[in-house]
């Protein structure tokens, strides 16, 4: 233990700098991760708060919400052949 203190007070800048580069990768490793958090939440929150209670997505889609495409075709298929339940009015579908 005397040794690692001799060493540490013998040469302080090495070991704070180590010390910096150690806290600024803490920082950037907390920060990335907040910065993926709060867009994935971003991205989510617009379908979490949809008042839709069924989702239409392309076969090749791979069950993800935001690759999935409909040609004009399948939109006017999926149109016609949706049954809305006696308790909603039946919207007007639109496409974005």
């Amino acid at each position: 233990m005397k040794l690692a203190l001799k060493e540490l007070l013998h040469s302080r800048k090495k070991y704070v700098l180590v010390e910096i580069i150690v806290v600024l990768m803490i920082f950037m490793v907390l920060f990335l991760s907040g910065l993926v958090q709060g867009l994935g939440r971003a991205v989510s929150s617009g379908v979490e708060t949809m008042d839709a209670d069924t989702f239409v997505l392309s076969d090749d889609s791979e069950k993800l919400l935001t690759v999935s495409s409909l040609a004009d075709n399948e939109f006017s298929q999926v149109r016609c052949t949706v049954t809305w339940p006696s308790r909603m009015s039946q919207p007007t579908p639109t496409r974005t």
